[in-house]
């Protein structure tokens, strides 16, 4: 899994999909997602998408980005996507973060 981690943390910002990671890992996409789940307790897409948040966090807290320029960097469509899937994630939104930072 710290394979497929390192992959993803230096690709947040494009896609990234389960053929990909299974080739990585030299296995068929079933076998690659029953695998991963078995080992980690979750699918590899919501692990990718915990990855996307903590980065997302960490640069809410570390730059002046607004939502815009932050929601690429972490493979997002929009500020919206990005202020949904961080509320999602983290039960509370990205400009509360921002505010007790």
């Amino acid at each position: 899994m710290t394979k497929i981690h390192t992959y993803a943390r230096l690709r947040l910002h494009e896609p990234i999909t389960l053929a990909e990671l299974a080739k990585l890992v030299r296995m068929s996409r079933f076998n690659f997602v029953r695998t991963y789940h078995r080992l980690s307790g979750q699918p590899p897409m919501t692990d990718i998408r915990a990855l996307r948040m903590e980065r997302a966090r960490e640069l809410l807290l570390t730059t002046d980005l607004g939502l815009k320029e932050i929601a690429p960097r972490c493979g997002l469509q929009s500020a919206f996507s990005l202020s949904r899937a961080f509320k999602r994630h983290f039960g509370y939104g990205p400009s509360l973060l921002r505010r007790q930072a």
